[in-house]
């Protein structure tokens, strides 16, 4: 087989859990506000695994399923981004170990690199190393829309033939989903990791 197609020339990275190790802030301040406010941990904590790779929205339906539709989610999120941002502001996010040298090789290699999270734009460009040039920005719509249109922008950069990686969407069943849809059928050419 021509190795040159095998090849790949683009890799998308989902920004939570891959690029960032902020999975388990999250949980852990939310077991901070479990303690504060007298909740039961393990529910919020199954609350917060349930949710991963989620919205705000639905994450609030899955803590008003496991609390009560009187649970003050709209509230609690407020306390858990008060917390969250006191701990990981100002680069004090803990990366993953490695992703600064995968990054370096990959533009070494001449791979083109994308970011497609659904966390909100301002908070992906303050934490996010600088992409090297070429790359297409991080935007931030619904994920299932926002990776369709990273793949489509990075078809565009990258000379045919073209294979794209997707590594990181399968982190909850909405983010493997989403990763799965930008690959059928019409996106042969994309593989998710």
């Amino acid at each position: 087989m021509n190795q040159e197609k095998n090849r790949a020339k683009a890799v998308v990275f989902d920004m939570d859990g891959v690029i960032f190790d902020s999975e388990q802030l999250v949980i852990d301040c939310w077991l901070l506000i479990a303690e504060e406010y007298g909740y039961d941990p393990e529910g919020v904590k199954q609350c917060c695994l349930d949710s991963l790779g989620t919205t705000t929205a639905k994450t609030g339906e899955i803590f008003k399923k496991r609390f009560g539709a009187d649970f003050p989610f709209e509230e609690r999120q407020k306390d858990l981004s008060r917390i969250y941002h006191e701990q990981a502001d100002g680069g004090k996010l803990p990366m993953k170990p490695g992703i600064f040298s995968l990054l370096k090789e990959l533009n070494e290699a001449g791979i083109k690199t994308a970011v497609a999270s659904s966390t909100r734009k301002a908070v992906v460009e303050q934490e996010l190393p600088p992409m090297p040039p070429g790359n297409p920005p991080p935007p931030n719509p619904p994920r299932p829309v926002l990776l369709l249109a990273v793949v489509g922008s990075l078809r565009q950069l990258c000379p045919p033939p073209v294979m794209i990686l997707i590594v990181g969407f399968s982190d909850s069943p909405f983010a493997t989903t989403t990763a799965f849809a930008a690959v059928m059928p019409s996106n042969a050419d994309v593989t998710v990791i």
